[in-house]
């Protein structure tokens, strides 16, 4: 059995969920942001490198996870491997769920009314 199989439905799925529910607590300040000046590619960027560091950090325990039952399993009857090929391809289908959830969170930001910071 190889990780991808069992350890891919787990690895990093909870990250961009954490990064939608991150952004729409922060629309406040992104609106403040807006009321400033500040350029939406400033947004922008903002916004794709939480996705960056999330992924990041969201699938490197993941991967610890994995590659730890996989090592424990290799003592057993059916051993569970654990290609470097695959390590890689969970690790990009991670970062592209966190960059599509950031487009979601980008349209988020950029809807909100830089003037509703100051209705308070």
């Amino acid at each position: 059995m190889t990780a991808p199989a069992w350890s891919s439905p787990w690895w990093g799925s909870a990250s961009p969920q954490v990064l939608y529910a991150t952004t729409v607590d922060h629309l406040p300040e992104f609106g403040t942001l807006r009321a400033m000046g500040a350029p939406r590619a400033f947004i922008y960027k903002v916004i794709l490198s939480q996705a960056v560091i999330s992924a990041t950090l969201g699938g490197l325990p993941g991967l610890a996870v994995s590659l730890m039952i996989a090592k424990g399993s290799a003592l057993s009857a059916a051993a569970i491997l654990v290609p470097l090929q695959w390590i890689l391809v969970l690790y990009v289908i991670t970062l592209a769920m966190c960059i599509l959830a950031s487009v979601v969170s980008i349209r988020k930001a950029m809807s909100i009314d830089p003037a509703m910071v100051f209705q308070r």
